[in-house]
């Protein structure tokens, strides 16, 4: 079932609304950690870095969809698109952030429908609101 937009989670990229056309989000903050030893103790410290956020997509392909990601991964000098992403809908929270389109694959069945999966980079900071 896809998002319904204004009722389930939102998802725009590059200023255009894809709510219908996905299945699934998967919104990926992460922050690589490093095991520190303390020497002549049992204890261990950790080093833990920056925030790095992946955005994996699934859904139907639908020229409004494949537009946008399509025009992404042809161009010769990658550029970010704006992402606003809304899990609970229009009454809850949401999260911003500008991403690279670092992948994009369809995959057409030879029953159902054909569907795609695109994954996004953030560059920089998520905002939380």
């Amino acid at each position: 079932m896809p998002f319904s937009s204004g009722f389930d989670a939102t998802f725009s990229y590059a200023g255009t609304d894809i709510s219908l056309f996905l299945k699934d989000v998967k919104f990926s903050p992460t922050r690589k950690e490093t095991p520190l030893p303390i020497l002549g103790g049992g204890a261990v410290s950790q080093i833990v870095g920056p925030t790095t956020t992946i955005i994996d997509l699934q859904g139907w392909v639908h020229v409004t969809a494949t537009t946008v990601f399509t025009t992404k991964m042809a161009e010769a000098v990658p550029t970010i698109g704006a992402v606003v992403f809304k899990p609970q809908g229009a009454a809850g929270g949401t999260r911003s952030c500008n991403a690279y389109c670092v992948l994009y694959d369809e995959h057409t069945p030879a029953e159902g429908a054909a569907e795609f999966t695109a994954k996004l980079a953030v560059d920089g900071l998520v905002t939380f609101s």
